[in-house]
């Protein structure tokens, strides 16, 4: 064989080898190389929620794969139900609400609180001793009031027995008491009467104008 046709066949072999090698590399990073943490990696996240009653909601979630299958846990089944991804208030009140979901092997959850509030209730103060009251306003006539309170729902139905704590905006100026049928305000400046239900989650504000 002649130096020329040895350095030929020395080419070739090099170039085989080295097509060879590059194949067996492309192979090996093609079959073990790592996952990338988008494909990898399955997240969920909640946002909290503030509801009227009887309104209907998407459920405030988003989730890296939206074929997940979703798992829910409510805290109070009084305050609201889920139905086919939406979220519906049907009592006044706070509750929890935790998500699972599972995506083939992956798994992840979250929880959000919703709050849930009647923006159609009405308050109504009943005079009885040392005050007059107006629309949203108390005069006091003496150095102090007494008055009974009504609350009622958005069908003008009477709630029986809420429970009701006032507070008021001036400490040192005035003071409230809880009576066995309404309350006792006493008062030397003008200041703001606040009465919370909170189990409804419903509060009303009353102007105090003093003597």
């Amino acid at each position: 064989m002649t130096d020329t046709k040895k350095k030929k066949v020395i080419l070739l072999s090099a170039i085989a080898f080295l097509l060879a090698s590059i194949i067996v590399l492309v192979m090996y990073f093609c079959m073990f190389r790592p996952k990338t943490q988008s494909s990898d990696v399955f997240t969920i996240s909640c946002s909290n929620l503030e509801m009227n009653v009887g309104q209907t909601s998407p459920l405030p979630i988003e989730m890296s794969f939206e074929s997940a299958e979703l798992n829910y846990q409510v805290e109070d089944r009084e305050i609201v139900v889920i139905n086919g991804g939406n979220i519906t208030a049907l009592n006044a009140g706070v509750t929890t609400v935790m998500i699972t979901a599972v995506y083939e092997n992956k798994q992840a959850s979250c929880s959000f609180l919703v709050s849930v509030s009647r923006d159609s209730l009405t308050c109504h103060l009943s005079e009885n001793v040392g005050c007059k009251i107006f629309n949203d306003k108390i005069f006091l006539t003496g150095p102090s009031c007494q008055f009974s309170l009504q609350l009622y729902d958005e069908f003008d139905n009477l709630i029986l027995n809420p429970l009701v704590e006032p507070s008021v905006s001036d400490n040192e100026n005035m003071r409230i008491e809880k009576l066995p049928f309404g309350f006792l305000l006493s008062a030397s400046k003008d200041g703001f009467v606040t009465f919370n239900f909170y189990q409804l989650n419903f509060s009303i504000t009353f102007e105090v104008i003093a003597l």
